[in-house]
C-alpha cells in the first residue's frame, strides 16, 4: 500500500467526497468496488513489530544515550556509512566489516582507541538488530508508514495532490497533525512557542521543503 491514488471520505452528516491523485495514473472506471476497503489502524501503524530503524536514527540515539563518544569527529556520518555498506551478504562479513569501518575511519587520527573500539562495538550491535543481510532485509525493504521522512507514509494521501472535482485537496500542511512548540538548531538558535510556530527546515533550502516530499532527500 505504498501508493494510494483514490480516497473517499464520508462525513458524519453523510457528505461524501472523493479525492483523486493528480500525479498517479489511475483509471477509476476500472476500479473493482469490492476491493474498496475502510481505512484501519495498520494502514499507518504497519510495523507494530519487526521495526527496522534507519541508520541516522540509530546513530542519533546511540550518541544521545552516551553509548558513543560524541567527540569523535564526524562520528554520526561514519556510523551511518558503516551500517549502510551494500556489499555485505552474510553475518560473518558484516561482523568483520562494520567494526573495521570505524577503525579504518580513525586509523590516521590521534583518537582514544577505547572510544573508537566502543563505537565499533555499538555499531555492530545496531547492525545485527536492524539489518539481516542473508534475508536482504532492512529499513530499505520494509517501510514504516508512521511519519514521512524515510518513507512516504502520511504523504501517500497528505501530499496536496489528492483533489476532489472542485479542487479541494487533502491538506499538505504540517499544522494539520503537528503543533510545533519548539525547535533548536545547530547554530544555537531556538524557537519556543506554546501556541505553535511554523516549521523551519534545519538547513536553509529556500523553502523547497514546503513543496517537496521529505522522502525525495531522506529516503533510501
Amino acid at each position: 500500500r505504498r501508493e494510494i491514488p483514490w480516497v473517499r471520505s464520508t462525513s458524519a452528516d453523510g457528505t461524501v467526497k472523493t479525492f483523486r491523485s493528480t500525479e498517479q495514473d489511475f483509471d477509476e472506471t476500472t476500479m473493482d468496488e469490492t476491493k474498496v476497503r475502510r481505512m484501519d489502524c495498520i494502514d499507518c501503524h504497519n510495523r507494530p513489530s519487526h521495526n527496522f530503524h534507519p541508520p541516522q536514527e540509530l546513530a542519533n540515539r546511540a550518541i544521545a544515550a552516551g553509548r558513543v563518544n560524541k567527540e569523535l569527529p564526524g562520528i554520526k556520518g561514519v556510523m551511518v556509512e558503516a551500517l549502510e555498506q551494500e556489499d555485505l551478504t552474510t553475518w560473518e562479513e558484516a561482523e568483520a566489516a562494520v567494526p573495521q569501518y570505524l577503525r579504518d575511519a580513525y586509523a590516521d587520527a590521534e583518537m582514544d582507541s577505547a572510544a573508537v573500539e566502543q563505537a565499533a562495538a555499538v555499531s555492530w550491535d545496531l547492525y545485527r538488530k536492524n539489518y539481516f543481510p542473508v534475508m536482504k532485509t532492512s529499513w530499505k525493504s520494509h517501510d514504516n508508514h508512521i511519519g514521512h521522512l524515510t518513507s512516504d507514509g502520511c504523504f501517500r494521501c497528505h501530499d496536496g495532490q489528492h483533489e476532489t472535482e472542485d479542487g479541494e485537496a487533502i491538506p499538505h500542511d504540517c499544522n494539520v497533525c503537528h503543533a510545533i512548540v519548539a525547535q533548536e538548531f545547530d547554530d544555537g538558535t531556538s524557537f519556543t512557542d506554546l501556541g505553535g510556530h511554523e516549521y523551519r527546515h534545519p538547513e536553509d533550502i529556500d523553502g523547497v521543503w514546503k513543496d517537496t516530499k521529505c522522502t525525495e532527500c531522506h529516503a533510501p
